[in-house]
Parts: structure tokens; sequence; C-alpha cells
């Protein structure tokens, strides 16, 4: 039983280490944007991008016992003007949230994390979506996310730690590109909209123009 109670301590230090490495890095990076010169803009590989944020998110999510899927096939080659660091860093924020606040499923379904990626004629579209804490109605049509600080009401749901910064700073580097961040928050088990119980299905969108060109 000791033994047992010991790896199970490993494992939430473990965890939390992991968890807490993305949050000082992502904090870092967010500083640094601010203190530093302004870059110019680069030609952008989205796809590459999205491969490296899935792939710095791998241990942390295997970890929670949540797989990362991916369906971004379709931005293979797709190039935007836009500023690398800081686009890895808000995709690596909402994806880092989807892992941190999904629900462990009962049965033999893992629980999972989606990224997907899509596009038409104008706009590029990238989703992450997860099941698991749900985000209110008030919160959502006031917006509260994206301030600075502000923690959702569910956010100490399980202890987990945070900074209050990582949306905000999502939706100003959307802005950034000229783009734009959205967020849903469904009931997923027929429960009410109210009843934040049981768990929601969350989708965070970012939107980028396809053809805008960045002073």
């Amino acid at each position: 039983i000791l033994r047992l109670c010991s790896l199970a301590s490993l494992h939430r230090g473990v965890d939390t280490v992991l968890e807490m490495e993305t949050v000082v890095n992502n904090l870092r990076s967010y500083i640094l944007t601010r203190v530093k010169y302004q870059e110019e803009p680069q030609r952008l590989d989205l796809y590459d991008i999205l491969v490296g944020v899935v792939r710095k998110m791998e241990e942390f999510a295997a970890n929670r016992g949540v797989e990362l899927r991916a369906n971004f096939k379709g931005l293979r080659h797709v190039h935007i003007d836009g500023f690398e660091d800081d686009l890895a860093r808000a995709l690596l924020n909402i994806l880092h949230n989807a892992v941190k606040y999904s629900w462990t499923r009962k049965g033999p379904s893992k629980a999972f994390v989606m990224v997907e990626g899509r596009m038409d004629p104008d706009w590029i579209y990238i989703s992450i979506e997860n099941w698991g804490v749900a985000i209110t109605r008030e919160e959502l049509e006031k917006g509260l996310l994206f301030k600075v600080g502000y923690r959702g009401v569910n956010a100490s749901d399980r202890r987990r730690p945070g900074t209050g910064l990582g949306l905000y700073d999502s939706l100003k580097v959307a802005e950034k590109h000229k783009g734009k961040l959205s967020i849903t928050s469904k009931p997923s088990l027929g429960n009410a909209r109210d009843d934040y119980s049981n768990p929601f299905i969350t989708t965070v969108t970012i939107q980028l123009p396809r053809n805008e060109q960045l002073p």
C-alpha cells in the first residue's frame, strides 16, 4: 500500500512539474514579447507550427491520460504572414487548457482533445476541442475569459494552477494577425445549459485571414 501511495504521489508530482513547465515557459514568452524589439512578420507554415505545438504537449497529455488527436492535414503547405513565436504560444495556451480541463471518461474510452484545421477561400480555422470543465453562459456572453488575470468560475476545479493570462494573450495574438478568437461551451450529456456538474464540450477557435499582408 505504501508503495502504491508513493507511486501515486510521484505521478502527481510529475504532472505538476509538467504543467508548471508549460505555464512558466508561456509566461516567459509572453513577457519577452512585451520587452523585445518589434520583429518583422515572416512567411509561416501553419502545419509545421501545429505539429510542433502538439508534440510539445504530448508528455503532459499522456501523464493526464488524455489522447491528442489531430485532423489538420488540410493545412499542409498553407502559409501566412505572421509571427511564429506568438502563434505557437497562443496555440499552446489553448491546447494546454484543453488538456488541463479535460475530464476522465468512464469505461475503456480514453479522454481526448481534438485539434482540427480547415479553411475556406478567405479564412483559416484552427479549433481545439475538449470534453470536460464547463464555461458558464455569463462568462461567454460577457467575454470574461479574455480579461487579464481572470480565471473561470470552474477553473479551480481539482486545484488546477494557472495565471489567468492564457486566453487574453491568445486573443491578442489572433488580433495581431488580423484574426479572431471564439469560444463555445455546450452540455455533452443532455444536461441543462446551466448544469455544470456534468462535462461540457468546449471548442476554442482561432480564425486567421488567408491572404492578409501584415505591416
